[in-house]
């Protein structure tokens, strides 16, 4: 069951969703800087410095049109990943979503499923969302999979829609919808 209060923080099991603030840097140095997790995002990974992080932190929080959280492990009490809703557009009532666990030692635990299926509620029952879409690399089958699992259905792919690392990749869209 999610928890939920005004400041956006949400609570499910071992794991609490909460807005990024500066204590966070360390944490997300780590998990933005992570080579593995790096190959399997849409974005150029460029080693992110603490101005980086910090200037991503006040970035996203100033942002009217998102909802970043990052993902805290309450038996460790360290950031393990971070996920949102982006370029929410309330009169269509559509988003799209990212995640990224970027600590080793947390991934294969079912935390994508979880923190996933908990963003895609938070958008569709406090954000009245209708529509959530996610971008994932074609070759990137872990975050393919999970995304089905937790009900995003294919609705295409964008071929060579990507560049990074001297190649081009294709991306497929998932998106969910609300239940009407």
């Amino acid at each position: 069951m999610i928890e939920h209060n005004d400041n956006a923080i949400l609570r499910v099991g071992n794991l609490l969703f909460r807005k990024p603030c500066l204590d966070d840097v360390d944490d997300l140095m780590t998990v933005k800087n992570d080579d593995e997790s790096a190959l399997l995002l849409g974005g150029v990974h460029p080693h992110y410095t603490k101005d980086d992080i910090t200037n991503w932190i006040n970035f996203h929080n100033t942002q009217d049109d998102e909802a970043v959280f990052v993902i805290v492990d309450t038996e460790t009490s360290h950031v393990i990943g971070h996920a949102g809703i982006y370029k929410i557009d309330e009169r269509i009532r559509k988003a799209e979503y990212g995640i990224l666990i970027g600590t080793k030692n947390a991934r294969g635990k079912g935390y994508g499923t979880i923190i996933t299926n908990t963003i895609s509620e938070y958008g569709f029952s406090v954000l009245g969302l209708h529509k959530i879409k996610a971008l994932v690399l074609k070759e990137n089958l872990p975050s393919y999979y999970m995304f089905k699992k937790c009900g995003y259905e294919e609705e295409g792919v964008l071929k060579d829609e990507n560049f990074k690392n001297d190649r081009y990749y294709d991306v497929v869209i998932l998106s969910k919808f609300e239940n009407i």
